[in-house]
């Protein structure tokens, strides 16, 4: 009886992990088709994302505004405001819901993201 709970709850848990990857996938390839949409409004952003290989790698200055800088899969039009973003560089350095807690600002020290800590 143990062994069946711990298994239901094994294929449960990878249920959910197979759901959020299969999220992702799909958020990744309607990145790369041009057709993303705003994370905050749900308007069309213009742009085709290719994702870098270390998250935080540049992205060309245009998309760098309209795409998180951390997980580079959410964007946003230019109307909206990331969650969170750098004090430095607020336009480029932005940080979605999901990534927010990445962004490891220090309030109380100078306002800079863990990219820019990242370059330093």
């Amino acid at each position: 009886a143990k062994q069946s709970k711990q298994l239901a709850d094994l294929k449960a848990k990878q249920a959910a992990e197979l759901a959020a990857f299969e999220a992702t996938c799909k958020k990744e390839q309607v990145n790369a088709s041009g057709a993303s949409k705003c994370a905050y409004c749900g308007t069309k952003v213009a742009g085709v994302v290719e994702k870098t290989k270390y998250s935080f790698q540049s992205l060309p200055r245009g998309i760098a505004e309209t795409t998180c800088c951390f997980c580079q899969l959410t964007r946003k039009c230019k109307d909206c405001k990331w969650t969170v973003s750098c004090a430095y560089l607020p336009e480029e350095h932005g940080f979605c819901n999901d990534c927010e807690n990445e962004a490891n600002i220090c309030w109380d020290c100078d306002g800079g993201c863990s990219k820019c800590q990242d370059d330093n």
